[in-house]
């Protein structure tokens, strides 16, 4: 026999209807069982209270209605069927007020409730593997779905091999790694037991606070990665700024920084090394989205900025070149990314590369190059597009280096237009040219 089984015999039991095959299947439940026999004990007591309470009342409405149904008793000749009606309709009235339904307590077997369930603050959006959450009312451990709530109290944990993202009522995303525990203390109250959080905080009246070990880490409008174990905890912000108070004080750590926090003290703020490096555990997370989602894409546009990078800080030009058409997004995507700022002759050095070994594939990314600050780089992505269409849209290389402003705009966005209505049609594929290159000295 299961639980509900059982807690319909008992009502059952309640009201008589019980027979004795059921009632020894009953009790034979209620030996075993660690639930039921509450319910056993508590209806009756519930049903005896109901009883006590509204006989008596029940009883007085009866006889209230009986004496004004009968102070109007005539025959159907004396009485139009209105009024007869109306006396009826009366005595109801004072029966129910009487009784004040609205006053009753809950039905037996259903337990009273004072309010309704809180709101859901967060859901889990997605997930590599099966995520825990840990009901209060109950005190167990449960397997969520996708789509499942979360709310205020709620802990949840991911296991050895398991990653996830909540999706807050706020609009932020929290990103849990593998072997993680995180308490919802509410929408803005965060406690990271163990493990590892990625957090894009949306902005809100109140700022996210986490709770780590010995510390609490505020944010507003950032992406931050929490880590801890033990008593060590380590934060490092992605973009914004979060504030974190120790056992001593508190410090600031913009974008591109980490701190570490050991037994309530933490260290000054540094530099995080490679972001991407940093957070690549949420890569798998990223994956489930789509190829199409936004933040992969820019992951990946920086991990071919960076090997741009690595590129352009260890081999020749001409080693770069022989690379052929396997070089050009890389030396793209680092122009185009912050990693290249204050490295201009680097830059240049690869848009030059580009000039020659770009295909078409790389027209849109050499239109939005017309409009970079650096003269060169303008420069060269205008001999590629000549080299790559026959067309220069009434502006020379030389105008593009030294001629910027409105007008350049101007032809960007005709550049932009004839390549909107020729994007589909097949493109010829050029070669590069030869070149030969003195080594770097």
């Amino acid at each position: 026999m299961d639980c509900e089984t059982a807690l319909n015999l008992i009502s059952a039991r309640l009201d008589g209807e019980i027979s004795p095959e059921e009632q020894l299947r009953l009790d034979e439940h209620l030996r075993d069982c660690a639930d039921c026999p509450a319910a056993a004990e508590e209806w009756p007591r519930q049903h005896e209270q109901l009883r006590r309470a509204f006989g008596p009342r029940r009883e007085a409405a009866i006889v209230v209605a009986d004496r004004v149904i009968a102070a109007h008793r005539f025959s159907s000749r004396q009485l139009p069927w209105r009024s007869m009606l109306a006396s009826a309709a009366a005595g109801f009235l004072l029966a129910v007020v009487l009784l004040q339904p609205w006053n009753r307590p809950a039905p037996l077997g259903i337990a009273p409730t004072s309010k309704a369930p809180p709101q859901p603050i967060a859901h889990l959006a997605l997930a590599t593997g099966v995520v825990e959450i840990h009901d209060p009312g109950s005190g167990q451990w449960r397997a969520m779905e996708t789509g499942g709530a979360v709310r205020p109290g709620d802990r949840v944990r991911t296991g050895p091999d398991v990653r996830c993202e909540f999706r807050g009522a706020d609009g932020s995303e929290l990103r849990l790694n593998a072997g993680s525990e995180l308490t919802f203390d509410s929408a803005r109250q965060l406690q990271l037991a163990s493990g590892q959080m990625w957090s894009t905080v949306a902005r809100a009246r109140e700022p996210l606070r986490v709770s780590l070990p010995l510390a609490t880490a505020t944010a507003d409008a950032a992406q931050v990665d929490f880590r801890c174990a033990s008593s060590n905890a380590t934060v490092t912000v992605v973009d914004g700024t979060t504030r974190v108070r120790d056992a001593v004080g508190e410090k600031t750590i913009s974008s591109g920084e980490r701190l570490t926090i050991s037994n309530g003290r933490s260290g000054e703020p540094g530099r995080a090394g490679d972001l991407l490096v940093a957070t690549r555990w949420v890569n798998e997370i990223l994956m489930l989205k789509g190829r199409d989602n936004p933040e992969l894409a820019r992951r990946i546009d920086d991990l071919f900025a960076q090997i741009g990078q690595q590129k352009m800080a260890f081999m020749y030009e001409e080693e770069i070149r022989s690379l052929g058409d396997h070089c050009v997004v890389p030396l793209t995507r680092y122009i185009e990314s912050e990693r290249s700022r204050g490295e201009d002759q680097k830059r240049r050095t690869a848009a030059r590369i580009l000039s020659d070994a770009a295909g078409p594939r790389s027209i849109p990314d050499l239109i939005e190059l017309l409009g970079d600050r650096d003269g060169e780089i303008r420069a060269s992505a205008a001999r590629a597009l000549e080299r790559l269409t026959g067309r220069t849209q009434g502006r020379t290389a030389q105008q593009w280096r030294s001629e910027p402003g409105e007008a350049g705009e101007t032809v960007r966005r005709e550049w932009s237009k004839w390549w909107e209505s020729t994007r589909d049609r097949p493109q010829p594929i050029p070669s590069a040219p030869e070149r030969s290159f003195p080594s770097k000295s």
